[in-house]
């Protein structure tokens, strides 16, 4: 953990006068759209005594719920189009599906680019960054 907080106040010190450099940042990520319900955890106080009565009780869908994966990224000043992930996304799909044909385009559209992406497996990937080095795409780290 301590040398987490020193890493990254390390990168900030380095990036404290980065005015203009921000404006060239690429952020991506992606994200799961559930279209049935909250898939999330609801928290409920309620008394001992009132914890079997029906008014308290609440159903909840057990089944996996029905969703889309969707992938986007966002510049200063413009954005890639909004990409649905169909089944899971694994190294060679992160590299077909998005960096080729959304990814690269976009950032070739750009003057001057830095790649900002989360360290999810798929990005961190050795055939990832192989892609990165390859066609010479800046990561910020």
């Amino acid at each position: 953990m301590q040398n987490h907080r020193r890493l990254r106040r390390q990168c900030c010190n380095e990036r404290r006068m980065w005015a203009v450099e921000q404006n060239e940042v690429v952020f991506t990520d992606e994200s799961r759209i559930c279209l049935q319900h909250h898939d999330g955890w609801i928290r409920v106080w309620i008394h001992r005594e009132e914890r079997m009565l029906n008014s308290c009780v609440m159903h909840r869908h057990t089944r996996p719920a029905p969703g889309i994966m969707v992938w986007g990224g966002i510049g200063h000043h413009s954005r890639t189009p909004l990409v649905r992930i169909a089944g899971t996304l694994n190294n060679q799909r992160y590299i077909s599906k998005l960096l080729k044909p959304v990814l690269l385009p976009y950032l070739q559209s750009l003057a001057t680019a830095i790649f900002q992406q989360d360290n999810a497996r798929t990005h961190v990937a050795c055939i990832a960054q192989r892609f990165f080095f390859n066609h010479q795409i800046e990561l910020l780290t």
